[in-house]
């Protein structure tokens, strides 16, 4: 479950438009107990561990800037932000072993960075009447053995906007 706003100021700058941004992503994820299998044996296995139920909670606050440019049907944009965790990273995880009696132990996550940078460039596209395609590419930055790439190509459909329903009396 996860819930996620982001507000911004905009400038217009000819044919640039330009601003500050601020924003939140809260989640909580639950993730099932599960036990693991090797290639060896079809359940367990001397290798297998058993995991319990798992839930970590993240809040990350995003503080940047975004600038675009109208270059008519094609408009690139930009994106650069410093984003935040707030909730401390001090989750543990109960692990047993499958292979023989023993009692579960239980170990800290992993913890990761609470401050990272990430950047964004990509243009949408005004295909047709109501219809925009974008591509974005975007990189994060800052956390300590982490590289994150990520790539985003769609399609966006809007109703027109001086089309609309009939009233219904």
């Amino acid at each position: 479950m996860s819930l996620a706003t982001e507000a911004g100021y905009k400038f217009f700058t000819g044919p640039i438009t330009h601003g500050p941004l601020a924003g939140i992503t809260m989640q909580r994820v639950n993730v099932d107990g599960f036990t693991e299998t090797d290639s060896f044996a079809a359940v367990g296995g001397f290798t297998a561990l058993s995991f319990a139920d798992q839930i970590r909670n993240s809040a990350v606050t995003e503080l940047g800037y975004r600038a675009s440019l109208d270059l008519g049907t094609w408009q690139p944009f930009a994106k650069v932000a410093w984003d935040h965790e707030l909730v401390p990273s001090d989750r543990s995880i109960t692990a047993s072993l499958t292979s023989t009696v023993a009692p579960s132990y239980t170990m800290p996550a992993v913890v990761s960075c609470h401050d990272w940078a990430m950047a964004q460039v990509g243009t949408t596209v005004a295909i047709g009447r109501g219809i925009t395609g974008y591509a974005v590419f975007g990189g994060q930055i800052g956390e300590t053995n982490v590289v994150n790439y990520s790539g985003q190509v769609g399609l966006n459909f809007a109703l027109n906007p001086q089309t609309t329903p009939a009233k219904v009396n």
